[in-house]
């Protein structure tokens, strides 16, 4: 299933000031034939009038197919040809009356997306065209002249592949000079040779069609769609005029507003009183809930007559059930807080406007200070000449391509914000019912259209140019900068970059007259695919004739593309180009050669290094966990000798280790293995003798970090030039893992006890290629290859880059880890911080990926406010507390002069004004997550103040020590805290000294940082892997690392993040190669996985942050149970082998899998498919119909058995295992099953989840299932 992406532009654009354009004849400009594959048309438009026009070209070979309501009266001289498909539809979804909306069985739209799209690219001119006196002016195409051919494809917001296709074949048959095709699949892309546009578009391109597509709106880099290079990707960003619709606040304070208020009873001229959806919960209904403002959740009594503010829940909500809500129970407006506020334009049942951060800051201010606020919202204006302009749109989707990471995409960016056009009168979802010709919409499905009809224009000009000619002579003429000459930005005021626009903003007049054009051919293009490595049978599928490579490929940056990528470049690379000249006067065709090279080149003497390519920065991801997890309950474990224990060696990549600390004596353990070929390299403050029988082996590695950054003296900070840690993160995950037991420990008497590591006896080697919390990847690299030299048996690894994930032939973490894979060694690493959906990093699948969830501790710190009422809160307030009340203030009431309210209120140094805060608890608010919160305790100490209250979304996750008393509070809390405020004339309050609460419930649940799949990479594998203790875990310290203590000097800490959750994984997996040495990496793997929990202390569901349940996308295959690990009864094992075939069946090349094995390996074909890899958990990631997935599990319980099958019911699938009883008579005994997949319901683009369990009578054998209907 494929989605829709959903005329002052034109005027930005200039599009009327190209004379070479506008001198053709009538005849030549109408010569150029557009096709649209979209939603159909809505013919009685007036943009689709056809005066003035001659003749239908007769090169026409289209029709006009009737249908329901469509006759070919509707077709004319502007839409020369009308065809619908709808067999792939049906045959997935039955019926197109099954859906009970609004449909007709014909090329008319009754969606409008075709249509606006249609007549974006070639409206004829129609004067005094609005959307409610909006934007008036005249609606235009880009090539008023030009013809238009519609291929109706896509129902109900849907487009199937097979109707796709069958629109592409029909498109090319009619001889269409031009198409344009706002749709796509949700990303991540698939490759080219399984997706219909992909495939559709390059027969066009082989029939000399120019094929514009959109890139998608799905905010986040990685995520553009379209990206073959046959393809013109654009992306979407604004134009100089906007919409606002402006509040005006009791206190006279504007703020813009964004949203469609036209009518003048709307604005009746008067404020009216606000509040907060909150405060005006119905009974029964949390405030969270009604803060949401939906259907049954605000009290009527309480919002009559007034103007209610609303949050978002999700991106996605309905935004006008929000609307229609507040009407029912009688509130005349709506405010809400929406960081799409610009770009989302609708009409509702009441007064609404769309407001942004800052807005909602300043409002949020007005509300907390006053004790019956007021506002009023104006109607809504048209505003032209708005500066800058061109922005990205904060949707629009972005590079790199994850396809061909060589070819830059998007190409280009092009208007796509509140674009006005024809609109399908029957189109009312969005129209509040009401009947509209024409409507505002934004969206890469509104800036295609734009480089549609730019290519349309070129080729009237150039008519014999060839497809990449008109692509070439787009691109290398667009431009970089706004209309304040300044380079163009994102909407967070970033400047942008290709991976967001491409080559730039698309600029017509000079796209007119290039003066040198990039071209390339289908011979070229196949030559592309060969690089990356494309199959006999993938090539037949684009070409419909046999093609063969050449050997070796021509390098996939050598390709003629008018970019330039090179993503993995290894050393000196030369890349060539060919321009054509097609200008007038002498010249000729021109070659030039750009030589690259890498920052920097770090030569290993090792000869494990086999590449060398250019070094990226990676970052560092931050004792009754282990009680939690029931490590002590173990006896196949505790009953083992000391020795065989102790024989286990973990590798830590990490920051270094502090070796005087407590935690790594060596009591009571024996000599060092005698296989371990490590050292103990000496450096500053470090010698031999900080070694010993627990830090077996200690490596620092500084010249990558040197060639990018320059010395380390530079730096200005403390460091150490050897193993010694100045900076606490590897000193905390290494005696995580294998610290000795130290008793009395705690952090200021916080979580008092006996610190320990998950496996005490093993040893540690540590490797440190990190400093100032950054890790070059030549350093990574050369510290994997000393560790796998040095012998130890497990790495742990708890950093990784921002993402994206980057393909793992180019990703230090993932080539070194597979190295440690096929020498034995089992990595873990943490899968990142980085909140988000899609941000999981580490992911490659010989990597143990760890997620991070809470323990049943946590340390509160109480607020007692002045009404005795008590807020839980979080910091680590260990002094005594003086036992009175303090006043607070708000920092946005206390800002120095000259300082507006809302800078103030981030509490940031020089702006609270020290009369007004001094002997008080300020209360303040984060700008950003990643704020300096010590700074603002700094500026509230210097100002007099006596303690701060931080309203902060990770309260719970980020405990500091302050000089003064300090807590973070979340949003439940800080709501209760501002209305006492308001609400009480001098308000006071009290903290309380932090305490240690042991057996809190539920626990364990998924931290909101800990990133979150699914796998942009290979998303048949399922990441994280597992999820662990990864909250407030205390564990040693560096005791010169004082910038998170407030200047102590520390042995303990306790801190947050992936990077804890990573070592207790680790110790896991130590603890089983303990117990069985010659199990494989992938077999302790499963056995971690299969065995892992989705139930909390209640007995539940494992939730999220915000009490959602948790996905596999959330914590793998759930939370880490090491007992149940040590014997998981059935494991699923694989190879470097194994491995190699499904790299192969995601298109992987010889030279990148050279990259990983050190000798050349080649695919065999057809490769074995992704989703029948022997991986512990399933997923296919796109089911586009029945599948059967196969698995092999080995027993290694002892005795005869039998399994017992149970699946999980897939939303939207049926599923059958096969055989359901699995009969094993020995240990080593493997079977196959299969489970037959039968989809019989679109999963829309999204995931949907079940599991298969495999149980006897002691055992239980658990893998997650994650599915893409599509």
């Amino acid at each position: 299933m494929n989605q829709l992406h959903t005329t002052n532009s034109w005027r930005f654009l200039g599009v009327d000031s190209i004379p070479q354009y506008n001198k053709l004849t009538t005849d030549v400009q109408s010569n150029v034939i557009v096709g649209v594959i979209d939603s159909g048309v809505w013919p009685e438009s007036r943009s689709f009038n056809d005066y003035g026009l001659g003749p239908v070209p007769k090169r026409f070979k289209g029709e006009c197919v009737t249908g329901q309501n469509f006759t070919r009266i509707n077709c004319n001289r502007k839409i020369i040809g009308a065809r619908y498909y709808n067999k792939g539809y049906e045959a997935v979804n039955g019926p197109l009356e099954n859906t009970n909306q609004t449909f007709f069985r014909s090329p008319r739209d009754s969606d409008g997306h075709g249509t606006h799209a249609s007549s974006t690219i070639v409206g004829s001119k129609v004067s005094n065209v609005s959307v409610y006196g909006l934007g008036l002016g005249t609606a235009r195409g880009g090539v008023p002249s030009a013809r238009l051919s519609v291929y109706k494809a896509c129902w109900f917001g849907g487009c199937e592949d097979a109707d796709l296709l069958a629109a592409f074949s029909d498109a090319i048959h009619d001889g269409v000079d031009v198409l344009s095709i706002s749709l796509g699949q949700r990303p991540p892309q698939q490759i080219y040779f399984e997706d219909p546009i992909s495939i559709g578009s390059f027969h066009a391109f082989q029939n000399g069609i120019v094929v514009s597509a959109s890139a998608g709106n799905k905010f986040f880099p990685g995520a553009a769609i379209n990206v073959a290079p046959w393809i013109l990707t654009v992306g979407a960003s604004t134009v100089d005029r906007e919409f606002p619709s402006y509040l005006l606040l009791g206190n006279l304070r504007q703020l813009k507003g964004f949203g469609i208020n036209t009518t003048p009873d709307q604005d009746r001229g008067k404020l009216y009183s606000i509040i907060s959806g909150s405060v005006a919960a119905a009974s029964g209904i949390p405030s969270t809930n009604a803060s949401f403002c939906k259907n049954n959740t605000l009290d009527s009594n309480l919002i009559k007559g007034r103007i209610v503010v609303c949050m978002l829940e999700t991106l996605n909500d309905d935004r006008k059930e929000k609307a229609i809500a507040i009407k029912e129970a009688g509130g005349v407006g709506m405010i809400l807080i929406d960081p799409l506020a610009p770009y989302v334009l609708f009409q509702t049942v009441v007064q609404s406007v769309l407001i942004g951060k800052a807005e909602a800051a300043v409002l949020q201010s007005y509300m907390d200070t006053e004790k019956n606020p007021t506002a009023r919202i104006y109607l809504t204006v048209t505003s032209s000449g708005i500066k800058p302009a061109p922005v990205m749109a904060i949707f629009s989707s972005k590079g790199p391509n994850i396809i061909s990471p060589d070819i830059i995409k998007p190409d280009i960016t092009a208007p796509g914000v509140n674009i006005l056009a024809a609109w399908s009168p029957l189109a009312t979802k969005n129209t509040l019912g009401n009947h509209i010709d024409y409507n505002l919409l934004s969206g890469t499905s509104m800036s295609c259209p734009h480089a549609a009809a730019v290519a349309a224009l070129l080729k009237s000009a150039h008519p014999y140019w060839s497809p990449a000619a008109i692509k070439s002579a787009i691109m290398t003429t667009a431009t970089l900068t706004d209309n304040t000459q300044n380079f163009i930005r994102n909407d967070d005021s970033t400047i942008a970059t290709p991976f967001d626009y491409g080559s730039g903003h698309i600029n017509p007049a000079a796209a007119i007259d290039p003066g040198l054009i990039y071209d390339f051919d289908t011979n070229n293009l196949i030559e592309l695919l060969c690089s990356y490595g494309a199959s006999y049978e993938q090539l037949k599928k684009l070409t419909d004739t046999p093609v063969y490579c050449k050997n070796p490929p021509t390098p996939s940056y050598n390709f003629n593309y008018p970019s330039i990528g090179v993503a993995n470049m290894a050393g000196n690379v030369s890349v060539y180009r060919t321009v054509t000249y097609i200008g007038e006067g002498p010249t000729s065709n021109s070659y030039y050669v750009c030589m690259l090279s890498p920052v920097t080149y770090v030569k290993h003497d090792n000869e494990d290094v086999i590449s060398v390519f250019e070094s990226r920065m990676n970052r560092l991801h931050t004792t009754n966990s282990w009680r939690f997890l029931g490590i002590d309950s173990i006896p196949q474990y505790n009953k083992l000798p000391t020795d065989i224990q102790s024989d286990v060696i973990v590798g830590v990549i990490d920051s270094g280790v502090w070796p005087e600390s407590q935690s790594f004596n060596d009591y009571g353990l024996g000599p060092v293995p005698t296989r371990f070929k490590g050292e103990c390299v000496l450096g500053q403050n470090f010698t031999r003798l900080n070694c010993n029988r627990k830090l077996v082996g200690a490596r620092y590695y500084s010249k990558a970090y040197e060639a990018v950054f320059g010395p380390l003296e530079n730096s200005n900070q403390t460091f150490f030039r050897s193993a010694r840690d100045s900076d606490g993160h590897g000193t905390h995950t290494s005696s995580t893992i294998a610290g000795s037991k130290v008793s009395n420990v705690s952090l200021y008497g916080l979580g008092s006890g006996t610190a320990r590591g998950g496996v005490p006896s093993a040893r540690l080697s540590i490797y440190k290629p990190c400093w100032f919390d950054d890790c070059e990847d030549a350093d990574i690299l050369a510290a994997f290859s000393d560790a796998i030299h040095d012998g130890v048996d497990i790495i742990s690894i708890s950093l990784g880059q921002d993402p994206p994930q980057q393909i793992y032939f180019e990703e230090a973490i993932s080539i070194g880890s597979f190295h440690a894979f096929q020498k034995g060694i089992v990595v873990s690493a943490s899968a990142g911080n980085s909140f988000f959906p899609s941000t999981a990093t580490n992911v490659a699948p010989w990597i143990l990926t760890v997620g991070a969830s809470t323990i049943d501790r946590e340390f509160p710190s109480y607020i007692l406010l002045g009404n005795l009422k008590r807020l839980k809160a979080f910091g680590v307030n260990t002094k005594p507390d003086q036992g009175k009340q303090y006043g607070i203030i708000s920092g946005g009431d206390a800002a120095t002069s000259g300082i507006p309210s809302i800078n103030a209120s981030f509490c940031k140094r020089n702006t609270l004004d020290s009369n007004s805060i001094k002997g008080k608890i300020v209360v303040c608010m984060l700008e950003e997550l990643t704020d300096d919160r010590f700074e603002k305790l700094t500026a509230i100490e210097e100002g007099g103040g006596a303690g701060m209250i931080l309203i902060d979304p990770l309260a719970k996750y980020v405990l500091r020590q302050s000089v003064i008393q300090s807590v973070f509070i979340g949003e439940a809390e800080a709501k209760e805290l501002q209305k006492y405020m308001k609400t009480q004339k001098n308000p006071t309050a009290r903290i309380y000294r932090t305490v240690t609460n042991v057996g809190t419930k539920p626990a364990p649940a998924m931290a909101i940082f800990s990133s979150k799949g699914p796998n942009v990479i290979t998303p048949d594998i399922i990441k994280p892997d597992i999820t662990a203790p990864g909250v407030n875990i205390l564990a040693a310290w560096s005791p010169v690392s004082t910038k998170r203590t407030a200047g102590n000097n520390i042995n303990y800490n306790i801190i947050s993040g992936t990077s804890m959750s990573c070592p207790h994984v680790s110790a896991v997996a130590a603890l089983l190669k303990s117990l069985h040495p010659y199990w494989s990496p992938a077999a302790i793997k499963s056995a971690i996985m299969t065995t892992a929990t989705t139930i909390d202390n209640t007995r539940n569901l494992i939730t999220n942050d915000d009490s959602t349940n948790a996905t596999p996308f959330d914590y793998g295959s759930g939370h880490i149970n090491p007992a149940a690990a040590i014997d998981p009864g059935l494991i699923y094992d694989f190879d470097t082998n194994n491995l190699i075939e499904f790299l192969c069946s995601y298109g992987a090349t010889v030279a990148q899998l050279k990259n990983l094995t050190d000798t050349p390996v080649y695919c065999k074909s057809p490769p074995t498919p992704s989703y029948n890899f022997n991986y512990p958990s399933i997923g296919v990631a796109n089911m586009a119909g029945n599948v059967s997935v196969y698995r092999t599990v080995t027993y290694v319980g002892e005795g005869p058995t039998v399994y017992f099958s149970k699946l999980e019911v897939i939303a939207g699938v049926k599923a059958w295992v096969y055989p359901d009883v699995l009969r094993f008579t020995k240990s080593g005994e493997k079977m196959t099953y299969r489970i037959d997949f039968v989809p019989y319901k679109s999963s829309n683009g999204s995931f949907v989840f079940g599991s298969l369990t495999w149980r006897n009578d002691v055992h239980m054998v658990r893998s997650p299932i994650a599915i893409n209907v599509c």
